[in-house]
């Protein structure tokens, strides 16, 4: 990876986000997630978490 994407603001806020994607992911693991029909009291951590994950990854790769 070259030196100036690793130098760049935009790289490490998208590190940060998905960390704190990880972080709803993991902290959230413990409650049901349900089904769309059903939702359970986890579906909107992890619906979060994995945008947290998805959308700064290719911010960040791009």
């Amino acid at each position: 990876m070259p030196r100036a994407v690793l130098m760049s603001k935009d790289f490490w806020s998208g590190l940060v986000f998905m960390g704190m994607g990880a972080a709803a992911l993991i902290l959230g693991s413990d409650l049901r997630v349900g089904t769309t029909a059903r939702m359970g009291l986890g579906f909107v951590p992890h619906a979060i978490g994995w945008i947290l994950i998805a959308l700064p990854a290719t911010a960040t790769t791009s």
